[in-house]
């Protein structure tokens, strides 16, 4: 096993996660900014 690879995997699952609960906090922002 190639140690680079089990170091960069946690990095990109975690950006993943990070950008799905982004992307989830903006769904709900954003029908409220449309209706301002």
């Amino acid at each position: 096993m190639d140690p680079s690879v089990t170091y960069v995997e946690p990095e990109l699952s975690r950006n993943h996660f990070v950008i799905r609960e982004y992307s989830i906090a903006i769904a709900q922002i954003l029908p409220f900014l449309i209706f301002l």
